[in-house]
């Protein structure tokens, strides 16, 4: 049902160009033999040189994207005929459900062949594609736009005749090329003398040639409006992205260790921690996974309900910082959208403890206590050297006379009790005379 494209002689004597990734091997190729601008057979052949497994197939003979929920493919290429509709196996709906499954989806059409199925993905996809008939033209020059120096570095050649479409407000979209300031786009089909500003489909940079979306499972998506753009360096390079040969990423792991190097859900507030993300890229050209070369700073998030710290990470993939002052669930939050990249995406939720009463610093460790300690331990000498003093120092009598064996302090106990009969009785005493 199904022809399979074996051109091993082929395969053998064109020289590798690229290697693709272990999941994105699996090539679909659906033409209609109307649209003779393209030669199907050349560009199955460059796909297996490449180290692509290719089938080849009209729609006529209707292939299946998807068998029993799982898709059959990893990568789909769309080359639009004379058919309005691809069928009930490539429906629209299996097209979404292809990539919202990981799948990598290719469309062309053009004035020519503009199925109506291609519209309705695009629509589905936030984008417009141009009517029937209606051509980018641009009278002045062959320039033309390259808005994603990381996938199409340059673009340029006569697009004259091609179809084009117009970008919305889905944010996912990548207007890969788009025409000169000075093309306009409008129906050919009708003649010049009932042409309106009405007729014309968009002016300048508006008239997208080739749109590239990725959604946020990382599958990847790309139409084009001419066959040229499947031809030469562009269409090379439009084919890799797709096919997720370059700027294909992944995150390996992501880490997030206190100052000890124990990973655990549970810190503290002030706690130092260490946080990690190891990062790959996908090299074509050598078939392996290496680490990724940051093209701009990859940023983490700390966050409760918003973002208490906003850290952007280093080349090495870390970041060393403390925890907030703060008690609760924190979230270590890691949201990587660069366009043209995979998406990268990690979210680690950690309790943040407050500290126990043996965890405060100790009084003699802060300085600004060493006034207060000072004037507690002078205090407490001093009230000590006063006892010692005090224990220490001789008996005084009640004359100011020092005590010898008690003998003041016997005598004057002697003369209150000789007072206190004579107040009871009535009589003073008088003093012994002496003999003499």
């Amino acid at each position: 049902m199904v022809s399979r494209l074996l051109t091993i002689l082929l395969a053998l004597c064109a020289s590798v160009l690229a290697i693709p990734p272990p999941e994105s091997q699996r090539v679909l190729i659906v033409h209609d033999e109307a649209n003779s601008d393209l030669d199907v057979q050349s560009l199955g052949a460059d796909l297996v040189s490449r180290g692509y497994n290719v089938d080849v197939a009209q729609f006529t003979q209707h292939p299946q994207l998807l068998h029993f929920g799982e898709r059959v493919y990893d990568n789909v290429l769309i080359l639009s005929g004379k058919l309005k509709a691809f069928g009930k196996t490539l429906r629209a709906a299996d097209f979404l459900q292809h990539m919202k499954l990981g799948g990598n989806l290719l469309m062309l059409s053009t004035p020519k062949h503009n199925p109506s199925t291609v519209r309705e993905v695009a629509d589905q996809l936030g984008f417009t594609v141009a009517p029937k008939g209606v051509e980018y033209a641009n009278d002045f020059n062959n320039d033309l736009v390259a808005h994603q120096a990381y996938i199409i570095p340059e673009a340029s050649g006569d697009l004259n005749g091609a179809s084009v479409a117009k970008l919305g407000d889905n944010e996912l979209l990548l207007p890969l090329i788009s025409g000169a300031p000075t093309s306009y786009s409008f129906n050919r089909m009708k003649q010049a003398a009932n042409t309106t500003v009405s007729d014309v489909f968009a002016l300048g940079e508006d008239n997208t040639l080739a749109v590239g979306l990725q959604t946020l499972s990382n599958s990847r998506f790309a139409w084009i409006g001419s066959p040229e753009l499947l031809k030469g360096e562009i269409g090379n390079k439009l084919t890799s992205w797709v096919f997720k040969e370059m700027n294909n990423l992944r995150l390996v792991k992501a880490t997030h260790v206190n100052e000890l190097g124990e990973s655990d859900v549970f810190y503290q507030v002030n706690e130092p921690v260490v946080y990690c993300a190891q990062v790959e890229e996908w090299d074509p050209k050598d078939g392996k996974w290496y680490a990724y070369l940051y093209r701009d700073e990859i940023q983490l998030e700390l966050r409760m309900l918003d973002p208490y710290y906003r850290l952007n990470l280093k080349r090495t993939g870390c970041i060393a910082f403390n925890m907030p002052d703060q008690y609760g669930m924190f979230t270590f939050h890691l949201d990587y959208k660069t366009p043209g990249f995979s998406f990268l995406k990690d979210d680690q939720i950690v309790t943040v403890l407050q500290r126990s009463n043996d965890a405060w610093d100790r009084s003699w460790t802060i300085t600004n206590s060493w006034v207060y300690l000072g004037g507690v331990t002078t205090s407490v000498m001093g009230f000590m050297a006063f006892v010692v003093l005090y224990l220490a120092a001789p008996s005084v009598g009640t004359d100011g006379t020092e005590s010898t064996d008690g003998k003041v302090e016997k005598a004057s106990s002697q003369t209150k009790k000789a007072e206190s009969s004579s107040a009871s009785t009535g009589t003073k005493s008088e003093p012994k005379k002496k003999k003499s």
